[in-house]
């Protein structure tokens, strides 16, 4: 009842502040409500962490979008159901759109690192993001949402860009006090869509530059990714690299995924997906890149402890009731290798449907 209250008076007030000399303002909102049974198993341990069975509502989002006038507009997005059952700012820009090729908006969004990150979670055919995105963008946190300048447009001969001048985390959207000596980041993206007989595709590649964050000295990224739809098939893939520079060592953490889509009709269609990371570093951690998992508190062996490579199977579908509406299923089975102290390897496997609600 409190985040309902919340979410009228946030309404409310966006509203009342975008009406004035505006003209015209749009609310946008999606609830993503899910069931979920998410099981962890270390092959050396006598007692595994217990079974999550829950249901959740997985994302609560209201947007208001103000057309200013003259080029200039702004969007507030709000999340509602945070993991502590606060809410949090999800998107805050002013833009200055001149022309397709020169969009400007300065404020606090996603940069242009990873193609399933920046897919907009209405839009991917499964429940949750791959463990190779999660990985980098969510454990790492190499790229998400920042505060900064961005930059994006597109030329009439397919080609696109994203380019963005940001603060290199997102712990705060008030100041850069996230970084450890209020250095900035820098991100760029290059990309093109074009079609070739029966095929349509997307293909492109990114690359971000984040010093002195999350208690590296000097932490790089970067990622190649392709689309393509023939018909009733549609294949998506994507790979990340990074180098991460700390006083103590350095690492090369790689990570992909697979993702085949067939269209049974315009209601149905099936998922499968393959993601693979490779740390380089024994820091994966079961938590950041399978949502909602319980595991084993490691806690006592320091903070550099974490399993060096994981993999996953995903098997799904969506069924979209209307327009607005869909169901979003699938099964995940996910293996963690490499922990060295002595729990031995760990086997998550997750259950999840989701039902989507646009408006």
């Amino acid at each position: 009842m409190k985040n309902i209250l919340k979410l009228g008076l946030a309404a409310s007030m966006l509203c009342s502040s975008l009406a004035y000399g505006v003209d015209q303002v749009t609310i946008s909102g999606r609830l993503q409500p899910t069931i979920q049974s998410i099981s962890t198993d270390y092959s050396g341990a006598q007692v595994s962490p217990h079974t999550v069975n829950e249901f959740i509502l997985r994302r609560v989002y209201l947007g208001v979008d103000a057309d200013l006038g003259n080029e200039w507009s702004g969007n507030i997005t709000t999340r509602f159901n945070d993991t502590d059952g606060g809410s949090s700012l999800q998107k805050a820009i002013v833009s200055y759109n001149k022309s397709d090729l020169i969009n400007i908006d300065f404020g606090y969004k996603k940069v242009g690192i990873g193609y399933e990150e920046t897919t907009s979670s209405k839009s991917i055919s499964t429940v949750e993001r791959s463990i190779a995105t999660r990985y980098f963008l969510n454990q790492l946190d190499l790229g998400g949402r920042l505060t900064g300048v961005h930059v994006n447009g597109n030329w009439n001969n397919g080609f696109y860009y994203q380019a963005a001048l940001t603060n290199p985390t997102q712990e705060n959207v008030g100041s850069n006090n996230g970084a450890d000596s209020n250095v900035l980041a820098v991100t760029a993206r290059l990309g093109y869509t074009g079609t070739s007989g029966a095929a349509t595709y997307d293909v492109g590649g990114y690359m971000g530059l984040f010093d002195e964050q999350n208690g590296a000295q000097e932490s790089n990224v970067w990622g190649l990714y392709g689309n393509v739809q023939v018909g009733m098939f549609d294949v998506t893939a994507e790979l990340i690299s990074a180098n991460i520079e700390t006083a103590a060592s350095d690492s090369d953490p790689t990570g992909f995924y697979v993702t085949p889509v067939f269209k049974l009709n315009d209601k149905v269609d099936l998922v499968v997906r393959y993601s693979n990371v490779d740390s380089d570093s024994g820091l994966i951690d079961i938590s950041d890149t399978t949502p909602n998992a319980a595991e084993a508190d490691l806690s006592a062996f320091g903070s550099n402890v974490g399993f060096d490579e994981a993999s996953s199977w995903y098997f799904g579908g969506n069924w979209y009731l209307e327009e607005s509406i869909k169901v979003t299923f699938g099964y995940e089975f996910s293996n963690y290798e490499g922990l060295q102290i002595g729990l031995g390897d760990a086997d998550v496997d997750a259950f999840r449907a989701r039902l989507q609600l646009l408006f």
